[in-house]
């Protein structure tokens, strides 16, 4: 290993006391975070509060997504049973 960590949603969110859906879409800007969220997670990740602020970290779809490659590897997430249509 080259000494990289690896943060996984579900820990940082322990870690802040969130659940790991809500932070795998706070990296992708779909929710606000507070002041003291930024923080913790600047912290966490070595990183400057202010850095953090300026590129916050698009709904659940791709947060999602991340969590269950996160949890069984690469994979194709699936709407079973899911019928979407749009008309003009």
């Amino acid at each position: 290993m080259d000494g990289t960590v690896v943060w996984l949603f579900e820990e940082i969110g322990r870690r802040i006391g969130h659940d790991e859906v809500w932070v795998a879409s706070l990296f992708y800007n779909q929710v606000s975070p507070s002041k003291g969220d930024v923080e913790k997670i600047a912290d966490i990740l070595n990183l400057s509060a202010d850095i953090l602020k300026s590129e916050y970290i698009t709904v659940y779809g791709p947060g999602i997504r991340d969590i269950i490659h996160e949890k069984f590897g690469d994979g194709i997430m699936s709407s079973v049973d899911f019928r979407c249509h749009v008309d003009k």
